[in-house]
Order: structure tokens, then sequence, then C-alpha cells
């Protein structure tokens, strides 16, 4: 599935991958971990990278050198075999047996020995180089020289000493036992164990995000803010078996009644289930007379059975306390006999009848099915005289989402159909196969990684994958690569738009175990391993496509992507697939170092360079290239189709 940029850095990487850790970054590859009396380790903390120590030191730093090569390399010419010309960056004449061209600069030559051999001269520099190992790795004779490691003393005699936060001697469970993973089984916290050995501590981190996808219903979120809340009382929005929602202002369709007076004298009105989302206004009309004490007079009654009755009623003249006469027979002050107003949303009531204080009443009907009539605050969920309408705050029949508008862009579309959610590739890394350039001694890869990174940093190469919609509680989801979008930095984010092909997939969603694994026979380098997206992640569908590598056509079998869902984010990403040894043959790439291009073949370990780190495609299969492994990390973006 991965076409043209997603996996450009597998091969552009061969213009521009390489190794994680840029010049200065600390290189977190763990060995053998040096232990001590019940095998636990002598030294913790995380060491400071060899850039961050002074250079009066940094010799004396394990993995750190102030050393570099300088000088004028020996001419080609003195190179007298093949391998000696290649490892000197020169060219061989394979017809005279004679080494040319222009040597390697001695800037390249990163051993001493390599440096010596090719006639430079390894010299003091100016600045602390290399890689410090993980602390847990040194000796106790080591620690104390690496700045950031100290030397655990105490750590795993089963008591919390001064300096722990924990022991690792103490048994799991109990109290100052040192933890090994944090997640507190809350999806609204971002779990972290930091530290080491005995200095082990989890940090919780509350999500006050509104993210949709997270798995996560922030504090004070709504179904509306985040797709992850569940819907209920207050939410802003009359869902089923609600006749209101409380968060609806009052006055507003679908708000909650506080006060149920109609006005109305000869009406008992009351409100049930008041300050819930169930609140409704009930009325009924008072027939029974009473000592005057109500203010009704009710239908039928006179001022001798009432005394709020009116002892001129009958008079032909409408008085004071009166609404109408019974002796005026049509026309102003006639009293109603009749109250129909063909209005199927009222209910029609004659109130009073036959008395000088008769009068209409028309209060809307509550939502009941097949009665013509859809109620202000109704919907098609609650009555179904209504009509699906866009924009009222209510998720119905044909509808992903309504967000109380019909405004595009906002995440929910003028039709109440999810908007695609974007990501682009924001960060890109070669880690396995190597490629080597000039000659096989001289990894290139970490060079290649800078330059490509380069050319996403700048927009220059958009990679952008589209979920539709972005949904991890679903088993799997529509997605669409975009290897060339057009993209450009925008606030509050970027924004992308569709441009070159479209290669349509399925995101197929995990919510707890790994999502893709590399196969352990087909990586080559431990310092190196490709990321394994696992929980709350996603790995497409294989596809055979076809990269376009600066007018060069590479085709690529058996290619996803994975990665796990970070809310406004994909983490953990990786690239994968087959090139096959016909392919790497065919295909030409751009030389970053020495300009010119060559063939990938030659530049990989198992082809032009000694090596095994070919692979099979399938286990016991013959047919043999190499796996690509990219790590990358995503970030969403506005989108346009």
């Amino acid at each position: 599935m991965i076409r043209k940029v997603w996996f450009a850095c597998a091969v552009l990487a061969l213009v521009a991958c390489g190794d994680d850790d840029g010049p200065g970054e600390l290189d977190m590859t763990v060995g053998d971990a040096a232990t001590g009396d019940g095998g636990m380790p002598v030294c913790e903390g995380v060491a400071m990278g060899c850039d961050a120590i002074d250079l009066a030191v940094c010799d004396s730093v394990p993995g750190c050198t102030s050393s570099v090569c300088e000088g004028t390399p020996s001419l080609c010419e003195l190179n007298e075999t093949f391998g000696e010309c290649l490892d000197a960056g020169c060219d061989w004449d394979s017809d005279f047996e004679f080494c040319e061209g222009v040597p390697l600069d001695c800037s390249f030559r990163e051993a001493r020995s390599e440096c010596e051999d090719s006639g430079c001269t390894w010299s003091a520099g100016d600045s602390c180089n290399g890689s410090t190992p993980a602390c847990g790795s040194l000796t106790e004779a080591e620690c104390s020289s690496v700045p950031g490691c100290n030397p655990t003393e105490g750590c795993g005699d089963g008591v919390v000493g001064a300096g722990e936060m924990c022991d690792t001697g103490i048994a799991a469970g109990e109290t100052g036992a040192c933890p090994t993973a944090c997640d507190d089984g809350d999806p609204c916290t971002e779990d972290a164990l930091e530290g080491s050995a005995c200095t082990s501590v989890c940090t919780i981190t509350r999500i006050t995000d509104f993210v949709t996808g997270d798995m996560c219903c922030p504090d004070g979120a709504l179904p509306r803010d985040d797709g992850d809340c569940m819907g209920e009382c207050g939410n802003g929005t009359v869902e089923m078996g609600e006749s209101c929602d409380i968060a609806i202002a009052d006055g507003v369709p679908g708000s909650c009644p506080m006060d149920c007076d109609d006005g109305v004298a000869c009406t008992a009105d009351s409100l049930t289930n008041a300050d819930s989302c169930a609140a409704m206004c009930s009325t009924s009309v008072i027939e029974a007379t009473d000592d005057g004490s109500d203010g009704c007079c009710p239908a039928g009654a006179t001022s001798e059975t009432d005394s709020n009755c009116s002892a001129t009623c009958g008079d032909g003249v409408v008085d004071d306390g009166e609404s109408c006469d019974t002796d005026i027979a049509t026309g102003t002050g006639a009293c109603p006999t009749d109250c129909d107003d063909s209005d199927p949303c009222t209910d029609d009531r004659l109130i009073s009848a036959d008395t000088c204080n008769a009068l209409c009443d028309h209060p809307e009907v509550a939502p009941a099915n097949g009665d013509s009539c859809c109620p202000s605050g109704a919907s098609s969920l609650t009555d179904d005289d209504c009509a699906v309408e866009c924009g009222n705050s209510v998720i119905e029949e044909g509808e992903t989402c309504d967000d109380g508008n019909t405004t595009a862009g906002d995440g929910c579309d003028a039709s109440c159909q999810d908007e695609p959610t974007a990501m682009r590739i924001t960060s890109i890394a070669l880690r396995d196969p190597h490629v080597y350039f000039i000659s096989c001694s001289l990894d290139a890869t970490n060079t290649a990684n800078s330059i490509f990174q380069m050319a996403v940093d700048d927009y220059t190469i958009s990679t952008v994958g589209v979920f539709r919609p972005l949904d991890p509680l679903e088993a799997s989801t529509p997605m669409d690569i975009y290897p060339e979008a057009s993209c450009g930095a925008d606030t509050p984010i970027d924004s992308c738009a569709a441009a070159g092909a479209q290669v349509m997939t399925t995101a197929n969603n995990t919510a707890t175990g790994a999502c893709y694994t590399p196969d352990p026979t087909t990586l080559g380098y431990p310092g190196t391993v490709p990321s394994s997206p696992t929980d709350n992640c996603f790995v497409t569908d294989p596809e055979t496509v076809t990269l376009n590598l600066n007018g060069a056509a590479l085709l690529l079998e058996d290619a996803i992507v994975a990665g796990e869902y970070a809310g406004d984010s994909i983490e953990n990403g990786l690239l994968a697939g087959f090139v096959s040894y016909a392919t790497a043959m065919s295909v030409m790439v751009p030389n970053p170092i020495g300009g010119g291009s060559e063939r990938l073949y030659d530049l990989l370990e198992g082809g032009g360079c000694p090596g095994e780190d070919d692979d099979p495609r399938s286990a016991g299969g013959d047919d043999e290239g190499w796996w690509f492994y990219i790590d990358y990390e995503a970030e969403m973006v506005s989108w346009t189709d």
C-alpha cells in the first residue's frame, strides 16, 4: 500500500535516510548490563550525550573522542589493490588494473586506523564527538566517568535508601517495589516509566485535549467535542429517551422547562422530572367549582356556583372580569364554541365553555409518532413525524456527526458527515537496511536521513494519510494515501490538499496487542531496531506499488504502513516493504555525497557490499532481496480533497 513518498524514505533514504541518532544525540542502545551481586545493574541514570561533555574530559568518557581526521589523503594512484582503492573513495580501472580519481576527504574517516591508513592525520579537535553508552551497561569503574550516570550503591538490598525512589530487591506488589510498567488502566492518562533500577518512577499526566480516537473522554468534554465521549444528559443534544437537554439555553428548541405556568387560570400546570433531561410540563383543565380561591370559572359554572364567575354574564355586554358574553351570538364579544386551529402541532382546548370566561388554548403537543407534527425540540429519533435535519445537534439516520451547524471544516461537514482526518509525515528515518556510498566501509545512512528530513521539513516532500474517518474503535476504516500531497505551514495547524496519485487502502485497528512486528530474521542492525506499533494502533493491507525515484521506477512489494493512534498525531509509526534483487539491480539512485547516481544494489550489504543483510521475501523462500524498515511520526493537518 505504501506508494511513493511514504516509502520514499526507504529509498529516497538512499538519498536521505539513516541512523536515528543525529549529531550529539544520545544513543540509547543497551547491550548486556554490567551487574553486581544479585545480578542488579551497578550503574543507573541517563547518560549525557558526548556533545554536552567538557572537552577536557571528553577522551576519558567511554564512547567519546575529541580527535578528528584531517589533512590531505594519499593519492589514489598509491593504492595497489581493488579493496584499497574503493576504501579510499577512488575509482578502480579494471581494464588496466590501477587506481585513479579523487580520494575521499579525510573528514569522512571516523576511526583512527582508517584515518592514518589513508595518509591523513589523527589530531585533537575542538569538540567532543561520539555516542555514550546507556548507564545500565557500564561497569562500576566506568559509571562515575560518564556525566549523568551514578553508581547504584545499595540498590537491590531490599531497602529504599537515600537517593532511591524504590529498591529492586523488594518484591513486586510490596511497598517500595520498583515499577516495571506504568499503565494505570485509565485511557485519560499518559503514563511513563522514568529513571532506571532504584530510581524508577511512574509519571502520570492527565489528558485534557479533546481528541477523537484516543479512547479518552476528558473531563468536561461532550460528544460534540470528543468522539470518545458517550451521549449523556447535559451534553447539549436531545437524544433518544430525552425530552430536552439541560445544557440547551432557555428559549432555544430542546431546552428544558423550568416553569410551566401558561397564564390560563382554568388550567392546572405542573412540572415533572425537574432539573433532568426528562423534564416536561403537563396541564389539565379545571372542571370543578370551588370557593373562589383558584381564580377559575369552570365550564358551565355561574356566579351562584363559583364566585370567580361574573354576576353580569349573559347581559350582552363584555363587562370587567369577562372575556366574552354568552348573549352575544357572533362577532366581537361572542364566546368561542370551537377551538380547532387546523395546526397538528397544537392541542386545541375550549376552556370555561358556556361561561363569560370561555377561551381557546393552543399548547404545543409533546413528541408523538403518527400525529403529523414535529414539535419544537423534537427530532427523528424522538418523533417519526420529524425529518432528518443536519445542524440540530442530533445524530440521526444517514448522519455520522452533528455539531449543531452546517459549517464545513470543523470536523463535521455541511451534510453532517465526518470530515476526514489527515496526518502528514513530519519525521522519518531508515532503520534497516543501511546504505553505503563511496565505499562499503562508509555507512552513509545518517547522512541520507538528514538530507531527506530537510526535504520533509521544508515541505518539498509531503506524504499524507487520510482516514475516512479516523475511528480506532472500528475494526477497520477506509484510508487514502497521498504520496505527493500539496502542503504548507499554516495556523493553527499545517494545511494540505490532495495532489498526485491517490492510493486507497484499509487501516486495520487493534485495541490491545501488536499491529505489526518486523521479522527479526530480516534485521541486521541491533542499534537501530524498527518500531513495533502496539496497542490502539493500525496496520494497512499489504500492497505492491511502484515508487518514482527521480524518474526511476522502484517496485515495492508487500508494503504496509502501521502506527499508534495518539490523538492528533501518529506515534511509533513504521513503513515496511520488500525490494527484490531484480528491482535493486535496475534502480539508479542519487549519490548525496559524491554526486551522480549508483545502483541501489551496489549500496546494500548482501548486494554490492560484502555482508549478509539480504533477506528472503518469506521464511524458507528463495525469492531474495531486502526488507526495508522506516520509522516515522505524523501530525494532524487540515485537509482539502
